[in-house]
Formats: C-alpha cells, sequence, structure tokens
C-alpha cells in the first residue's frame, strides 16, 4: 500500500474529533439534533483550518444510514459512510471551484440538482474555493439557491470570502473558521508523534507550531516532512529550522544586542549569515517581528508569555523604547516587500535607519562580506571626531577657499592676492536652496524624513502620495518647507487645501514641529528677477580669476546674437 501523508492519515471523521473550531461544531450538532437542515452553508477561513474536513463530516452526518434521519454521530461503518469517506458516494460531490468556474459548469450543475439521491437522504454538492466562479456562473447558481429542492445541500468553502457576491452571502449559513492556537496545534502535533512513534522535542514542536500560522493540515505536513530529514533519530529544533527555513530566537537576541548598542557592522554580518544559510528575507523579518513582539509582552509581563516561550528572554535585555522603534522599521517595510525585486536592502536600510535614529549617527565602516566584524569596527572607532563634520559642511567659501589653495600650488605662475580675495568674498547663499533654519525644521531634517513622509501618505492617500513623489523639496525658511513641482497639475493637486493639510499634517508628526507647506512651480521665475547665486557661479568665478580665463557666450560662438 502506497504511503498516505501524516494530515490525511489524521483527518478527523466525526465533529468531536475538530479541534479549534468549537463554535462550529456546536453549532451543526444542535443544527442536527433539531432536524433544521439549511439548504446553503458557507465555511470560510484560512487555509488547514478544517473547512473541506467539516464539509465532508455533515456530509457523513445528513446520510448515514445508521437512523433514519439525519445524526450529529455518524457511525462511519455504513455504505454511505464509508463511500463519502473514500470519495466514491455519486451523492456527495466535490467541486474545484478554481477549475470549474464557468457558466457551462454550473449550468450542469443545475440539471443534475433535479434528480433525487440515489443512496442516501441528501444530494450534497461541496464547492471548495467558491470565490473563483466566474460572475456568470454565480448569476447562474443564485436562481437554484433562491428555489432549492428539498433533497439538495449546498456547502461553499473558500479563502477569501470577500469575492463572493453579497447575494450569494444573503443566501447561506455563513461559519467563519479561525485560526487555530500554537497550544492546541502543540497538543495535536503531540498526540500524532506519540500515535505514530515520532520522537520529537518540546522546542521542535513548539517551532512546527508556530510556523504553522494556525493551519494543522500545514503543521501535520511539516511534521512529515521533518520526521523524513531526521531519520531514525529524535527530531530537534535544529531540524527544524533547516526544513523550514526558520530563523532560532536565539539568533534574533544576537541581532537585538548588536542593534541595541549601536554595532551594526556586527548586525550586518549576523544577517549575512543567515542569507548564506538559505533564510529568506521575509522569514527573516516575519520571524524578527514575532520576536519583537514577544519580547515586549516579556518585559511588560512575564505572565503574558508561556514558561517556555519566556525563558527566551530572561538573559535578554534592553530598552523598551528602542524596540518600539525597531519593530515600528520592521513592520513599515513588511509592507513594502512585494514592491521591491531585493528585499535585502529594505532590511539593511531599517536596520541603518534604527542605528541613527536611536545612536544618532550611522557607523561608515559598514561591514562587507569576508571583513571580520571586529576590522570593521575599530575602523570606525578611529575615524575623525563628529565634531569636525560640521566644519566641512559649512559655508561653501571654504571649499572654494582649500581648492584655490590646492590649485595654486600646482600652477606655474601663482596669481595675485587681489585677484583672488574679491572672488571669495561673495554673498553667502540663500537659505532657501541650502541653508538651514530653527532647529527641527532644518532641510536637512525634512529630507531625512522625506521618504517615511512618502510612505505615510501612499498608504494613506495613494493619489495624493503618488503627486507629492514627483516633489522636490526646494528649501526651507522658518517653519515652511517649500516644495517644487515640474508639472503644474501635480502642484494644483498637492496644493488642495484638504490634500495640504494631510501634508501638513503628518510632516509635523515626523519634524515634531508646526510645519507650513508652499507648493511652487520649476519654471515659475519672474523674467525680472536675479538669478540666485549658486555654488556653481562661486567656484567658476574663482577658477577664472586662478587661471586666468575667459567666460564664453555660446550664443556669440554659434553665430547667433540677440
Amino acid at each position: 500500500m502506497t504511503y498516505q501523508a501524516l494530515y490525511r492519515v489524521w483527518r478527523p471523521q466525526t465533529f468531536n474529533e475538530v479541534v479549534g473550531q468549537d463554535h462550529i461544531v456546536r453549532t451543526l450538532e444542535n443544527m442536527l439534533r433539531q432536524g433544521r437542515i439549511y439548504h446553503a452553508f458557507l465555511f470560510c477561513g484560512p487555509r488547514g483550518t478544517g473547512k473541506t474536513t467539516l464539509a465532508k463530516i455533515l456530509a457523513k452526518a445528513l446520510n448515514c444510514q445508521q437512523d433514519e434521519r439525519p445524526t450529529a454521530t455518524p457511525c462511519l461503518s455504513c455504505a454511505s459512510c464509508v463511500a463519502i469517506k473514500d470519495g466514491s458516494n455519486i451523492d456527495v460531490l466535490e467541486i474545484d471551484g478554481a477549475s470549474n468556474r464557468g457558466i457551462d459548469e454550473i449550468r450542469d450543475l443545475r440539471e443534475s440538482v433535479k434528480y433525487a439521491p440515489n443512496l442516501g437522504r441528501y444530494k450534497v454538492y461541496i464547492i471548495d474555493e467558491v470565490h473563483m466562479l466566474t460572475a456568470e456562473a454565480f448569476n447562474a447558481l443564485l436562481k437554484t439557491l433562491e428555489e432549492p429542492p428539498q433533497h439538495v445541500v449546498f456547502i461553499f468553502a473558500t479563502t477569501e470570502v470577500q469575492k463572493v457576491p453579497a447575494t450569494i452571502l444573503s443566501r447561506v449559513q455563513r461559519f467563519d473558521f479561525r485560526r487555530l492556537h500554537t497550544s492546541v496545534i502543540k497538543d495535536r502535533l503531540r498526540q500524532v508523534s506519540c500515535a505514530t512513534n515520532i520522537e520529537i522535542d518540546e522546542p521542535a514542536l513548539s517551532l512546527v507550531a508556530q510556523a504553522a500560522n494556525g493551519g494543522l493540515r500545514d503543521a501535520l505536513a511539516m511534521l512529515d516532512q521533518v520526521h523524513s530529514y531526521a531519520g531514525d533519530r529524535p527530531i530537534t529544533s535544529t531540524d527544524v529550522q533547516a526544513v523550514i527555513g526558520l530563523v532560532s530566537y536565539a539568533e534574533y537576541a544576537e541581532m537585538w544586542r548588536s542593534l541595541q548598542v549601536g554595532n551594526l557592522p556586527a548586525t550586518l554580518k549576523h544577517l549575512w549569515q543567515l542569507i548564506e544559510q538559505g533564510k529568506e528575507v521575509q522569514q527573516i523579518i516575519a520571524g524578527f517581528i514575532r520576536y519583537c513582539r514577544d519580547w515586549l509582552l516579556y518585559h511588560s509581563d512575564p505572565g503574558l508569555l508561556s514558561a517556555e516561550d519566556a525563558a527566551f528572554f530572561e538573559a535578554v535585555e534592553g530598552d523598551r523604547r528602542h524596540m518600539l522603534v525597531l519593530i515600528e522599521e520592521l513592520l513599515s517595510i513588511e509592507k513594502d516587500l512585494r514592491f521591491t525585486s531585493d528585499p535585502m536592502i529594505l532590511l539593511e536600510m531599517a536596520f541603518f535607519r534604527f542605528t541613527e535614529t536611536v545612536h544618532g549617527d550611522i557607523p561608515l565602516a559598514t561591514k562587507a562580506p569576508g571583513v571580520d566584524v571586529e576590522d570593521a569596527t575599530g575602523a570606525i572607532e578611529s575615524r575623525p571626531a563628529i565634531e569636525e563634520q560640521p566644519q566641512a559642511r559649512g559655508d561653501s567659501r571654504s571649499v572654494v577657499k582649500k581648492k584655490a589653495a590646492s590649485y595654486s600650488a600646482l600652477s606655474t605662475q601663482e596669481p595675485s592676492e587681489e585677484q583672488v580675495a574679491p572672488q571669495v568674498e561673495e554673498p553667502a547663499i540663500p537659505t532657501v536652496e541650502t541653508g538651514e533654519s530653527e532647529p527641527g525644521i532644518s532641510l536637512r531634517r525634512v529630507k531625512q524624513k522625506w521618504p517615511d513622509l512618502l510612505a505615510r501618505v501612499m498608504s494613506d492617500v495613494p493619489a495624493l502620495g503618488a503627486k507629492l513623489a514627483s516633489a522636490r523639496i526646494k528649501g526651507c525658511q522658518g517653519n515652511q518647507v517649500i516644495l517644487s513641482f515640474e508639472k503644474s497639475f501635480a502642484k494644483g493637486f498637492v496644493d488642495q487645501p484638504h490634500n495640504l493639510a494631510i501634508v501638513c499634517e503628518e510632516l509635523a508628526k515626523l519634524l515634531g514641529a508646526p510645519v507650513e507647506v508652499k507648493c511652487v512651480l520649476l519654471e515659475a521665475r519672474d523674467s525680472n528677477e536675479e538669478p540666485e547665486p549658486t555654488e556653481t557661479t562661486d567656484a567658476m568665478k574663482v577658477a577664472l580669476s586662478l587661471f586666468e580665463g575667459t567666460k564664453l557666450d555660446l550664443n556669440q560662438i554659434g553665430g547667433k546674437k540677440e
């Protein structure tokens, strides 16, 4: 006999064997005892939670031959029950909605419902993934649901109930299946393991139960796979991690410790090692979010976690506010994974932003593959002090002076002091373009928070976010942020009062200070307005002075004179 998967062997055959769906089991049992048989049911919920299983149990209960009427305890031994279990009962038809979704198939179904059942009391039609039916097929089915024959019962199953038309929903009894709790799945796995002589330790059971995400069928399938991987030896948590691709809480704890102390290179090293081991970025992010959640629960009240889970966090300390920042970063990139072709970059940038937010600076010497973390950390510690950086970012004229000095050293003829001095004393660059305003509204901070602003607005008002993404940050004046647009339509859309209020509100939340936003067009410059001096023109004047050059008019070279 061919091998049968565990989830097939251990599929419940009676209502008493169903776990985790007590609210549905009780309703169906009472309905059968009272003889209140409805003509159509809708079982909706996540995959692997028992929808099709309960549909078949209900079919057995309706057609069991041990009693003269439907029973809540089918015998499993009569001809009808055995045939339903084997899938050979001609009165119970299981139809795949994905492959029989057209109107022609539904028309055939409408013709077949006219005929009485051959063996049992009812003809039961189980339509799985009913949301896949076309609109025409639903319309054809609607007439049958409105006036169903007395001997017909429909049982629809779906994982996406929102796609089922309201006209269908109003004509069925709806049952919402819930994800099974981890403890329920774990108990069931333990029962199956003992009955099948599978040796597995408790940490491994916990990992399988958590990875199933509320689906008992998935949990049994994973147990089957891990058992094949381990062979004759007992199954450990290491085996589960290797087969399923899970990341242990110990790995997450090491990454959290590195982030907590600002050791970004060590964090990236752990991340890259996990990727080299074949772990998926999506799984790493999802697991890290769960770790952060459990860490917060433990440090709020250890009793919120089981004793086994709480043991992971006894020696893992940290700042709760920092953990909240980290989990917000992870949650923000999790929803963006489907929009990127390289999710690794999203996770790395999340670690960079966390380090800058919490520790105020991003280490420049980040680790590359093959570089020791200690060497990278040493490079970070040996770099110049942060206080020296503002000088390099200060007035552009100081940069021009240094450039002029280097050029003069290489020049064969040193320019006179009178030639250089007038050029260096140019007016400062206006604050609209490069200057910094009052704390909290600086151009640097606005640019830093700009991606977060776009993400928030795009999430709340996608149309506004799309137009805002085309804007450029022109500068800051006081508490006013100036945005420039190439297209007048985008500028006009963002400049509408209600849209502008949304942008100002979200930007104020990010900056922690009240903000005004002004929208302008890139080409909207008065013809009589003098061009603003820029860093490029200053450098050009110094270069002309140093090398005794002359600025040429390209129009005159081309023979065009205005």
